[in-house]
């Protein structure tokens, strides 16, 4: 999945004419969803990377078993705290910056998806995904030793 992708899909959603349907309920869940890929954009920047770092970014790395398994290794609430500041304080601002959004958009994904009276404005969602995107954007251009480190402190967070 590209984050791309999502960043695109959920502009779509945000951007759709109200016209095709006037139906409130319609207009919120779509702008939910906008949301939410908002977020999965995120999410998939930091597991594409992670899989980049730690096996390899070639195509024939990618295709590999040990590519996807990296990929697909990323757990949502490990990330989460993670990417608490506390945690990656010693990180360069573009790392820093990245947790701080991606754990916004999840907070606000859990808005989206999961409570049934939650809201987003247009322009609200609009704003949550440009942060999204621009904060990606900037993450992919840390050193990749940096983004490597990060790799592991997602995927293999201390004992201690």
């Amino acid at each position: 999945m590209r984050w791309e992708s999502l960043i695109a899909a959920s502009r779509i959603l945000a951007d759709l004419d109200d016209n095709a349907g006037s139906d409130d309920d319609l207009v919120s869940a779509r702008l939910g969803k906008a949301v939410s890929a908002a977020y999965y954009a995120m999410f998939h920047a930091l597991a594409q990377n992670n899989a980049d770092r730690l096996v390899g970014e070639s195509e024939t790395d990618r295709e590999s078993g040990a590519w996807r398994r990296t990929y697909r290794s990323l757990e949502h609430r490990t990330a989460y705290r993670q990417l608490s500041e506390a945690r990656i304080s010693d990180y360069s601002d573009q790392i820093r910056d990245f947790g701080t959004v991606f754990r916004e958009l999840q907070d606000r994904r859990h808005q989206a998806d999961y409570d049934p009276q939650s809201r987003f404005s247009r322009a609200e969602t609009l704003s949550l995904i440009v942060k999204a995107e621009a904060t990606i954007r900037d993450f992919l251009t840390a050193t990749a030793p940096e983004r490597r480190e990060l790799a592991a402190h997602v995927l293999f967070p201390s004992r201690a």
